[in-house]
């Protein structure tokens, strides 16, 4: 077992949380001699936003995007075969309208999910009021690809694993 620390959206937007997991990974890789471990037979876990990241992992092997330089060992793949998610967010653009209103009531999802002050608009690096994952929901809605918000669109869709799940994704559960 191997618990991994990575940079938390208060610190760095994304995807320095994915490159610091994948570098945690090629460490373990490369060093599993060492710790007497199987190379080729790493899975990975996590919790909530543990789980986003070990979800995004598991589906992004080989997507450069998301390599990264971090940590070195890059001559180590990152893969891993199988993923634990426990309740880790799978789409950043729909989270809010798709929270259960015995959870929460819908304000108090847009207000969690959507606004500026949500987590994942944090992760995407917003920063402004009237920005958020609510604004660029609205964007990737209209297919509006002229927004100034469409890159920020894109950046979201590439760190929500169900947009990069691939007949190569390991095993869930």
């Amino acid at each position: 077992f191997v618990s991994v620390d990575y940079r938390l959206n208060s610190e760095a937007a994304f995807p320095a949380q994915i490159y610091d997991v994948k570098a945690a990974v090629r460490f373990v890789r490369a060093h599993a001699a060492e710790y007497g471990l199987d190379p080729e037979r790493i899975a990975i876990a996590g919790t909530s936003a543990g789980a986003h990241l070990a979800a995004e992992l598991a589906v992004t092997s080989g997507n450069k995007a998301l390599e990264g330089n971090e940590g070195g060992n890059l001559e180590y793949s990152s893969s891993v075969k199988a993923c634990v998610d426990y309740y880790g967010p799978t789409n950043l653009l729909t989270m809010a309208p798709e929270m259960s209103t015995k959870l929460q009531d819908p304000a108090q999802a847009a207000e969690t999910h959507d606004s500026v002050r949500a987590n994942e608009s944090i992760l995407l690096g917003f920063v402004g009021e009237g920005q958020g994952v609510g604004t660029l929901r609205k964007v990737a809605e209209a297919q509006d690809k002229t927004s100034p918000y469409w890159k920020m669109v894109e950046l979201a869709k590439l760190a929500s694993p169900v947009y990069q799940v691939t007949k190569a994704a390991p095993p869930f559960f």
